[in-house]
């Protein structure tokens, strides 16, 4: 079995180990769309940034990834937090994220590399008795104008084999 560096390196990312914490629930202004497989993802990503932008909305976001249970398609969404009482400008989604009580949280050093960094997070969280289930967020912390990117990759975990959360 590969370790954890060694996956990360043969993926062609660099990952941190993940840190377990809860994780807020937060209300978002958003576009969503689905993909067939994990290969139309980036390019479903980029049209869904295209969407927000003509919406005037721009910064730093957050992108969630959602499998259908029955295998069908990937929810995919891209969108910005939204205040408490606000509501989504006009052609947005509101969406809400649920709190989450026990979750993995990878800090990562950009969003373009070209391998997949949620390999290596599966990876190190099956080392620890651990799998991801539902709603993965990418949190991008700091933006391209800000400095060196920096995105939070953030999943539900339950202990391995256990069907509830």
């Amino acid at each position: 079995m590969l370790s954890i560096g060694e996956l990360a390196h043969r993926a062609g990312v660099s990952v941190r180990m993940p840190r377990i914490q809860p994780l807020p629930a937060p209300r978002l202004a958003q576009v969503s769309g689905a993909a067939n497989d994990t290969s139309e993802i980036p390019a479903m990503v980029d049209t869904l940034i295209s969407r927000l932008a003509a919406t005037g909305i721009g910064g730093n976001g957050i992108r969630t990834y959602h499998g259908r249970p029955d295998g069908s398609k990937i929810d995919v969404a891209v969108g910005v937090t939204l205040d408490a009482e606000a509501d989504p400008p006009a052609g947005l989604e509101l969406a809400r994220l649920p709190a989450e009580e026990r979750a993995a949280v990878v800090t990562h050093g950009t969003a373009d590399d070209d391998g997949d960094p949620w390999l290596t997070v599966d990876a190190a969280l099956a080392e620890r008795g651990l799998e991801s289930y539902g709603v993965y967020r990418q949190v991008h912390v700091r933006g391209e104008g800000e400095g060196r990117p920096v995105v939070e990759l953030q999943c539900p975990v339950r202990d391995s084999g256990c069907r509830t959360g």
